[in-house]
């Protein structure tokens, strides 16, 4: 099941490569521990609406955006179940704050239409959040002209026929005839044009943090110009800086709302998302750079390409969720492990027998959190309290005690107290293992592998 993969005049839609769901191997508990699954974050499509659908330094949706939503539709359909996330972004010119809030207003502008909320897009209009992004009579002829009442012009100029257009809108949806577009009639105009520009009718719990957070985190966010598709060459950058309208338009394509379609069923609570909301300052982004960020952000010898150089983006975690999707550069074929297989030495000839030294019991103190587990939320971590299933005996080879265990059945790893003390750890004594020459020596203890 997937949706393909297009390129569209104003964006990009795509289903991800899948990956081959491979086994867990687990080992029994042996005292109050429990085998934990962990199920990263995994992108199963990706839809992106470029800035040639939005106004020029504007979170305001374009009527020719429609075909792009139509797509958004259909990719949706084709991932049933699938949460949605949305993330706005930027170009690399101005003020990192300032492209945080305008790149936030872009990803909640295509919330409002695809949640049907003219509520949202009420604010939008009416509070520009400290931008230039002012919406006003030019936004209202555009809607206006999209469904269908022409208004003469969509320059923001008030002529007799965008008034007109105005008056007719409101007859025909039962307003005050006035030819103002006050803010009952934007409640009809915003709800009439969601439906015009189409795509998939979502409610909050179809995204990823189920709209628990009031201002959306987890389900929409604001990066700034932190993730360029493209930087100029710092001779580009410079010579750009005395005919910004060619800047700008070199520019637009890194200015876009990336919409990420994730695993069905995952959920990730907003206190464990790690982007800050989309009304928040950069620090929270600024926590999960590379370490090396100020040399991505900077504008080097020559012009770089995501797709080529693989270092335009400062986020890691941004980095880590897109660097297989067919909407921010080319899909390479991710790494698939097939036949993958459990350490087995049974069927292995020549092995000698390695003594192993007693081992002090160490504290029982939890494993130390690092940052780079933070990057990936914990979605839903499930515990299974069964019992574990018993293999059965292993084949055990001349000369040597059973492959891949310790010798005798009581104590070792497999959970069993006989001889172990209090937490059934194998007794005091020595013991051998099998183990091929010139080969890397296993550890006895439990792993846990993901």
């Amino acid at each position: 099941m997937g949706y393909g993969d297009k390129k569209l005049e104003g964006g990009h839609a795509g289903s991800h490569s899948e990956l081959e769901n491979l086994p867990f191997y687990v080992a029994p508990a042996t005292g109050k521990e429990k085998n934990t699954f962990r199920m990263e974050l995994v992108p199963v499509g990706c839809w992106r609406l470029d800035d040639v659908r939005f106004d020029f330094d504007s979170s305001f949706v374009v009527p020719q955006a429609k075909t792009e939503f139509a797509e958004f539709d259909a990719l949706v359909k084709s991932h049933p179940g699938a949460p949605v996330s949305l993330f706005g972004h930027a170009d690399p010119v101005g003020d990192d704050n300032y492209n945080k809030i305008l790149s936030g207003r872009r990803a909640r502008a295509i919330y409002g239409v695809l949640v049907r909320d003219p509520k949202i897009w009420e604010k939008l209009y009416s509070d520009a959040n400290g931008t230039s992004d002012k919406w006003g009579l030019r936004q209202v002829q555009l809607m206006l002209d999209g469904i269908g009442f022409p208004p003469g012009n969509t320059s923001g100029s008030a002529t007799a026929d965008s008034t007109k257009a105005i008056r007719d809108f409101q007859g025909a949806n039962e307003l005050t005839v006035d030819g103002s577009a006050g803010p009952l009639t934007r409640e009809k105009l915003f709800a009439a044009y969601f439906v015009f520009l189409g795509g998939p009718a979502l409610t909050p719990a179809d995204f990823l943090a189920k709209g628990a957070d009031p201002d959306g985190k987890g389900d929409l966010q604001g990066c700034s110009e932190f993730n360029p598709l493209m930087m100029f060459s710092a001779a580009e950058n410079q010579a750009l800086q005395s005919n910004k309208p060619e800047r700008n338009k070199q520019n637009a394509v890194n200015r876009r709302v990336l919409a990420l379609l994730f695993r069905p069923g995952t959920v990730v609570p907003p206190a464990k998302w790690p982007c800050p909301k989309w009304n928040e300052g950069i620090a929270g982004c600024q926590k999960r750079f590379f370490v090396d960020a100020p040399t991505r952000r900077q504008f080097q010898a020559k012009r770089r390409l995501v797709e080529v150089d693989k270092d335009t983006f400062a986020c890691r975690f941004y980095e880590r969720l897109l660097h297989t999707s067919p909407c921010e550069g080319p899909n390479p074929t991710p790494v698939i492990l097939e036949d993958v297989d459990p350490v087995i030495l049974s069927d292995r000839p020549q092995f000698e027998p390695v003594v192993l030294e007693d081992e002090p019991e160490q504290p029982d103190t939890p494993a130390a959190s690092t940052d780079e587990d933070e990057d990936v939320p914990n979605p839903q971590p499930e515990e299974d309290d069964s019992e574990p299933t018993d293999p059965g005996p292993l084949k055990e080879e001349a000369g040597g005690p059973p492959a891949g265990t310790a010798s005798g059945s009581a104590g070792g790893d497999s959970g069993s107290s006989a001889g172990g003390g209090k937490h059934g750890r194998r007794s005091p004594t020595r013991r051998t293992r099998p183990i091929r020459p010139r080969e890397r020596r296993l550890p006895m203890q439990r792993r846990t592998l993901r």
